[in-house]
């Protein structure tokens, strides 16, 4: 595409080659790709828009999370220039967990509840399941009580199953763990990080930073539940 004067294409193929590298979590190797893309891209704000939302998704599951957050934030300002609503829907889903992992809960529910109604403004439903995990887990960080919130994780988690997403399904499944955790179920939460960490390795290309966070709940829990030896083996699981 290079080659052939296709720069907005080849932007997107570096894009793409960077999400893959960053949802396998090899970050150096996303990292160099994206540079690529945002060399070649130019001034298209819809170009511009995926590039840093996928640079922000890298970062942030990188640990360099208020790097991710801005690179999130120049995502939406182009997804808003170019009217992109698809654009701004992942960058406020993904971004959303990003500002969790800021400790942000405030901030992320505004996001996910944003993302939300773009979602169903938009019907796009198949992207749904996401934004309803991780906004379970943000009002559960605001101490709200944990039942209501679960039956709406279920509906997720059921809609997750419809799409046959594995990646959705361990998402909701994760939020339901930590709604039963909050609730002081250790057994129903474990019951369910295991049905997360389960069906996140359904297929080859795993989300690999969620699978770290579901590995690190479950060496969280059983360690505070005196299962020690557990506990370690899902902590070398992470390593």
């Amino acid at each position: 595409a290079r080659r052939c004067g296709g720069q907005d294409l080849a932007a997107s193929g570096f894009r793409e080659l960077g999400y893959v590298d960053a949802l396998a979590g090899r970050r150096p190797a996303a990292a160099a790709q994206l540079a690529a893309a945002l060399e070649i891209v130019g001034e298209d704000d819809d170009g511009l828009a995926g590039i840093h939302a996928v640079m922000g998704f890298n970062l942030v599951d990188w640990g360099r999370v208020e790097e991710g957050i801005h690179h999130y934030d120049l995502s939406l300002r182009h997804a808003r220039a170019a009217g992109n609503l698809r654009r701004q829907i992942w960058s406020l889903g993904l971004g959303g967990w990003g500002q969790l992992a800021a400790g942000r809960a405030d901030v992320a529910v505004r996001w996910l509840s944003d993302c939300l109604k773009m979602v169903d403004q938009t019907r796009w439903i198949s992207f749904r399941p996401w934004p309803l995990a991780v906004l379970g887990e943000a009002r559960l960080r605001q101490r709200q009580d944990p039942e209501p919130l679960r039956a709406v994780l279920e509906d997720a988690f059921a809609l997750s199953c419809q799409l046959d997403d594995p990646c959705w399904e361990s998402a909701v499944a994760r939020s339901l763990a930590l709604s039963f955790d909050a609730a002081g179920d250790t057994e129903r939460s474990l019951h369910w990080l295991a049905e997360a960490h389960e069906r996140c390795l359904r297929e080859t290309d795993a989300f690999v930073g969620l699978l770290v966070q579901i590995l690190a709940d479950q060496a969280e829990i059983c360690l505070r539940d005196g299962r020690i030896e557990q506990a370690g083996e899902f902590a070398r699981e992470v390593l």
